[in-house]
């Protein structure tokens, strides 16, 4: 079984994070508040990147809501929450070890929203089977993969990846 009621929440909010990038790169006037201010970490790297935005988190937040109402709203809120996190612990692993911003960090670049998601779910009580939860992954990354291929072509993203 394919959580469903799980992915189309976190994948909306993840898409509309990377909306607000692209368009941020298109369009400057648009706020660039970064959520490390500039500031570097104790290894002298930026601490998250300049894509992790504290405008990212309520559109995050508004999406994932958004997409839950098909399903749950309070749990498209919390994956909206969800989706902003993994990003930014996926940011701060990658200036770590040396990636820059929108540097290939492959699997975790696609499903660190779905991961941080995964353990905050099992905190709340949920359990799956370990065949669901790599399908939910394989699932994601084609999805991932696909789209970001489409809006490519499309010239709506900057980046195949």
């Amino acid at each position: 079984m394919i959580l469903w009621h799980i992915l189309i929440p976190l994948w909306s909010a993840n898409v509309a994070m990377n909306i607000y990038w692209e368009l941020r790169q298109r369009y400057p006037r648009i706020p660039n508040w970064s959520l490390d201010g500039g500031k570097m970490a104790y290894d002298g790297k930026r601490i998250f990147g300049e894509s992790k935005t504290v405008l990212g988190l309520p559109i995050a937040i508004v999406f994932g809501w958004g997409a839950g109402v098909i399903f749950s709203l309070p749990l498209g809120f919390q994956l909206g929450i969800c989706t902003y996190v993994g990003s930014v612990v996926s940011g701060f692993i990658k200036r770590r070890l040396g990636i820059e911003t929108h540097g290939k960090l492959p699997v975790i670049d696609q499903c660190d929203y779905l991961l941080a998601a995964f353990v905050y779910l099992y905190f709340l009580g949920y359990r799956w089977n370990v065949v669901t939860i790599l399908i939910t992954l394989i699932v994601t990354l084609c999805v991932h993969w696909a789209t970001n291929k489409i809006a490519y072509k499309l010239q709506l993203r900057s980046r195949g990846w």
